[in-house]
């Protein structure tokens, strides 16, 4: 391999961790895999992987039920591991995933619920910004607005669909049922 020799330890050893076969392992990491230790950090990176696709797609692993979500997530991150430290935002190809993935054909809808789930997790953590009060829109003149440009909040985010209703999907099992919601306010 060329190139920086801390890139190519890296590249070897991500690669490493996704190997099934250890003639797939470079000789750069050969030795560390061989100790016991290392199949506990792999399976603890796939885990934390897996957690963190649960935890940014709750609405999917909703529909299809945490066995079914758990296997496909840990298909997904032997093919993307995370390419930031944070796993916040993990994930943003699992929605283009879905629409290839073969058991969500029964669920043609799910990829599209999972990019309404990636857009509420883009919106939570956009940076702050102060909205447009519109007051200050209604005093805009015509000519005003003209010299103007409106542009959307950071946070906004836009999710269509013409074959389903996932805006009904996904608020119907994003939020506790209504039954779930009574019994709540009742303990408070």
């Amino acid at each position: 391999m060329k190139g920086n020799p801390l890139s190519v330890f890296q590249d070897a050893f991500a690669s490493a961790l996704l190997a099934d076969d250890p003639a797939d392992i470079a000789p750069e990491v050969r030795s560390l895999t061989e100790q016991p230790g290392f199949a506990v950090y792999r399976n603890t990176v796939l885990a934390g992987c897996i957690d963190a696709l649960e935890a940014n797609y709750p609405t999917v692993a909703r529909l299809v039920g945490t066995e079914w979500f758990r296997a496909a997530a840990s298909l997904h991150a032997r093919q993307a591991l995370p390419s930031q430290p944070s796993l916040l935002l993990y994930g943003n190809d699992f929605p283009a995933f879905l629409d290839a993935f073969p058991p969500a054909r029964e669920l043609p809808y799910l990829a599209d619920v999972a990019r309404v789930d990636r857009a509420w997790t883009e919106a939570h953590v956009a940076a702050d910004a102060e909205p447009l009060a519109p007051a200050v829109l209604a005093a805009l003149t015509p000519a005003d607005m003209a010299c103007h440009v409106v542009r959307p909040h950071v946070a906004a985010r836009w999710v269509w669909s013409d074959d389903w209703p996932i805006h009904t999907l996904w608020t119907r099992n994003r939020t506790p049922d209504l039954k779930t919601k009574s019994r709540m306010r009742n303990i408070v």
